[in-house]
């Protein structure tokens, strides 16, 4: 996404949007899936490396 122009920190906000609405809730859908709470903490992970890819665009 970085590389494509999309501010990473936004994948991050996003889901933190998501997961505010109803922390809670799984949809069916989305069981196989990782939580909103692992996908936030997996983006955390890897975002000063998306940060640099993304100013480089």
């Amino acid at each position: 996404m970085a590389m494509a122009g999309y501010d990473p920190n936004e994948a991050v906000a996003f889901w933190e949007r998501m997961s505010a609405n109803d922390p809670n809730a799984q949809l069916d859908f989305m069981s196989t899936h990782p939580t909103n709470a692992k996908r936030i903490a997996n983006m955390k992970k890897v975002l000063a490396e998306a940060m640099g890819y993304y100013q480089k665009n």
